[in-house]
């Protein structure tokens, strides 16, 4: 069927999740396709090295009307409606059907007689998770520590291990963290697990368990922190984008990397359980871990070698990759529970002038602490100028 035949013949509905369909008219609908990624950048390599995995879900930037005398009660029945928590379904003239969820959503009053929306929606699978419903941290710190004792094993197992490289990694990451800490106990407590892990490598008898042991213990420190779920994934983040350089290319040094950056990966997600507020927080998150996770694997797939049947040969540990996995599904079912209680952003063009406190009175309800509006002033960037005075055609964002 061609272009011209789809538009005649299909017409655009919005099934809601409260199961409401609505037929608006439409105009510019963009897809985007983003595919998992990583790239690495070596000090001495010309170049970088990009690596793909598996596409992300499709977006959709949607653009459509409700028009006619009653186009204000047909965009609020909407807004209404674009409120619960369930997929949308879509059936488009381009695109076919497909389940989404909303990201973000504006609207604008602004035309006579017209309601116009615009908005980004992502494609959402809808394969149940074989996990309960109560997922929770210490389900997740568990496996975290399980995919451990995997990596501690093979890394033990291997032998022939490089003590300056090792003592480099604790060097390097016991930095790195410090920078990053606010809490003076918390930074004392870190220096301890840095000191007490370069002892071990240093100690007459080296072993190898211990001391692996104690480096995961070093880089699950920081995704424990009392600080923002962004700022625990970024210092864990900083130390694994450095990591690559710190290791050589000998067998040793690829089970090093195995260990180390397996450890990163299952702090990262141990890190990124946390609060949220909106919906787009949260896939943001998800597409942060599944980058990084790409990134390891991709990149242990670039160290295995053809043949497993000499000393030099390297392929990398099941069971650590089979454990480390579980964390990730973990997390993600964990993450994906947390978006339906999660919040939707909006915006809104003020086809009036108003002021602040209206404005938080209509969009979340007044406090007696102010709690809303000092949301609503945060969110906006509305200073002292404005309170009482905000413009017609201003973009006003507010979650629900």
């Amino acid at each position: 069927m061609s272009w011209v035949e789809n538009i005649n013949t299909i017409t655009l509905s919005i099934t809601t999740g409260d199961e409401v369909v609505y037929t608006p008219k439409w105009l510019n609908a963009t897809k985007e396709v983003e595919y998992n990624t990583a790239v690495y950048e070596f000090v001495k390599v010309k170049g970088s090295l990009a690596l793909k995995s598996e596409p992300k879900g499709r977006r959709f930037d949607l653009e459509f009307y409700f028009d006619g005398e009653k186009n204000i009660d047909k965009a609020e029945a909407f807004e209404k409606s674009a409120s619960n928590k369930k997929p949308w379904t879509i059936k488009h003239p381009y695109y076919g059907n497909f389940k989404c969820q909303p990201l973000s959503l504006k609207q604008d009053n602004s035309g006579h007689n017209v309601t116009k929306f615009t908005c980004t929606v992502i494609e959402t699978i809808t394969e149940t998770y074989p996990f309960p419903n109560e997922v929770l941290p210490d389900k997740i710190e568990t496996a975290v520590t399980t995919a451990n004792i995997s990596q501690q094993k093979a890394f033990s197992d291997a032998g022939n291990f490089n003590k300056p490289s090792l003592t480099s990694v604790v060097t390097s990451f016991n930095n790195s963290f410090a920078k990053k800490i606010t809490d003076a106990t918390s930074l004392n407590l870190m220096n301890k697990i840095a000191s007490d892990a370069i002892n071990l490598i240093d100690a007459p008898l080296f072993v190898a368990v211990d001391v692996m042991r104690k480096v995961h213990e070093l880089i699950n420190f920081p995704a424990k922190l009392e600080q923002t779920v962004e700022d625990r994934f970024n210092i864990l983040k900083e130390a694994y984008d450095n990591i690559v350089d710190i290791f050589d290319g000998t067998t040793s040094g690829k089970h090093q990397y195995e260990a180390v950056g397996g450890g990163i990966i299952g702090a990262m997600n141990l890190a990124s359980i946390g609060d949220y507020e909106t919906r787009s927080q949260i896939t943001d998150q998800q597409t942060l871990l599944a980058n990084a996770n790409a990134a390891y694997l991709l990149y242990l797939d670039s160290l295995q070698t053809d043949r497993a049947d000499s000393t030099e040969s390297y392929i990398p540990n099941f069971n650590g990759l089979n454990d480390l996995n579980t964390v990730v599904n973990l997390t993600n079912a964990s993450l994906f529970e947390l978006i339906f209680e999660a919040k939707q952003e909006r915006e809104f063009l003020l086809d009036k002038d108003s002021n602040a406190i209206l404005l938080t009175h209509r969009f979340y309800g007044l406090d007696k602490d102010d709690v809303n509006l000092n949301k609503l002033l945060t969110t906006n960037n509305i200073g002292l100028s404005e309170i009482l005075n905000i413009k017609k055609g201003r973009k006003i964002v507010y979650y629900v």
